[in-house]
C-alpha cells in the first residue's frame, strides 16, 4: 500500500502544480496602460453673437479636464478639437496636473488645460474634443470625446444675379457648352455657402445641377457622357458657374430653370427663374 500512497501523492502534487501554473497563466490584466474617465469641456456651448470678433474671427476658449488612473510614469495627455465629420484638427493642446490654472490641485490625477482656437461665423457648428493619454513607447489609453457646440444667428443666403443666354441655335455637328452663372451673397461669409444649384422646372426634371466657384480647376463633371468643367472664371469670388451641353440631338424648346443656394445651416435662398430657348 505504501508505494501506492507515494505514487498517489506524486500524482496529486503534479496536478496541484499544474493547476497553479494554469491559474497564473490566465491572469492577463494590463496595468501599464492609463485609463481616462470623467472628461469635461466647460463651457460646452458657446454663442458667437455674444462675442466680439477680431478681424472677422472669434476666439474660442473651453476648459478641458479628465481624470487619469495610472501607476507608472506620467504619460502625455492631450486634447484635440475637430469639427464634426472632419478629420483635420483645429487645435491640439497638452493637459497638465500641476496645480497651475486652470488645473485646480497638483498631482490629484485630474489633468486640465485651456483649449483655444479661432473660427469665423461660417465655421460655427458642432465640434468634438478628443482626449487621449500616450506613453513614450507609443501605447495609448482609451479615448474620450466631449461635444462642443458653437452657435450663432443665421442669415439666409441670397441669389443676387443669374446670367443665362436667352437662346441658342441647335448646333449642326459639334456640342455647344453654354455657361450659366449665378452670383450669391451671405452676410455670414461665402464660406457659409454649402451649394449653389439649378433645376429645370419646365419641362419638369428633378435633376439638380451643382454649380461651382472653382476657377474651372476642379475635375470635370460627366453629363450624358460629356465631360464638362464649370466654366467659372475666378475661384472664390461668389460667382458660381456651370456649362450646359447642347447637342445636335437636343430638343428644340424653351426650358425654364430655378436657381437657388443653401448655406451650412440648411437655409435656402430666394429663387431666381430664367428661361433658355434652344431654337
Amino acid at each position: 500500500m505504501k508505494p501506492l500512497c507515494i505514487t498517489s501523492l506524486i500524482v496529486v502534487a503534479a496536478l496541484l502544480i499544474g493547476c497553479e501554473k494554469n491559474s497564473l497563466g490566465t491572469i492577463d490584466v494590463r496595468t501599464d496602460i492609463p485609463m481616462l474617465t470623467n472628461a469635461s469641456a466647460t463651457p460646452d456651448s458657446i454663442y458667437l453673437d455674444s462675442m466680439t470678433p477680431d478681424s472677422g474671427k472669434y476666439t474660442i476658449v473651453s476648459v478641458v479636464k479628465v481624470k487619469m488612473a495610472f501607476q507608472n510614469s506620467s504619460p502625455t495627455v492631450s486634447a484635440t478639437v475637430l469639427q464634426a465629420g472632419a478629420t483635420n484638427s483645429v487645435a491640439t493642446i497638452s493637459l497638465r496636473d500641476d496645480g497651475v490654472t486652470p488645473d485646480a490641485v497638483a498631482h490629484d490625477s485630474v489633468y486640465s488645460a485651456n483649449v483655444q482656437f479661432k473660427v469665423t461665423r461660417a465655421q460655427a457648428g458642432r465640434y468634438r474634443v478628443r482626449i487621449v493619454a500616450t506613453l513614450s513607447d507609443g501605447s495609448a489609453s482609451n479615448t474620450l470625446e466631449k461635444a462642443l457646440k458653437l452657435g450663432r444667428r443665421n442669415a439666409r443666403p441670397q441669389i443676387t444675379n443669374v446670367s443665362v443666354p436667352d437662346s441658342v441655335s441647335l448646333p449642326a455637328t459639334d456640342t455647344l457648352r453654354i455657361q450659366f452663372t449665378a452670383s450669391v451673397a451671405d452676410s455670414d461669409g461665402l464660406a457659409d455657402i454649402r451649394e449653389v444649384f439649378f433645376k429645370r422646372v419646365s419641362p419638369p426634371d428633378p435633376t439638380k445641377f451643382l454649380m461651382r466657384d472653382d476657377g474651372s480647376l476642379d475635375p470635370p463633371v460627366n453629363i450624358g457622357g460629356i465631360l464638362l468643367r464649370s466654366g467659372d472664371d475666378i475661384s472664390g469670388d461668389g460667382k458660381f458657374s456651370f456649362l450646359i451641353p447642347v447637342l445636335p440631338t437636343s430638343t428644340r424648346r424653351t426650358n425654364v430653370f430655378d436657381f437657388q443656394c443653401i448655406d451650412s445651416f440648411g437655409d435656402t435662398s430666394n429663387t431666381v427663374q430664367r428661361s433658355f430657348t434652344i431654337r
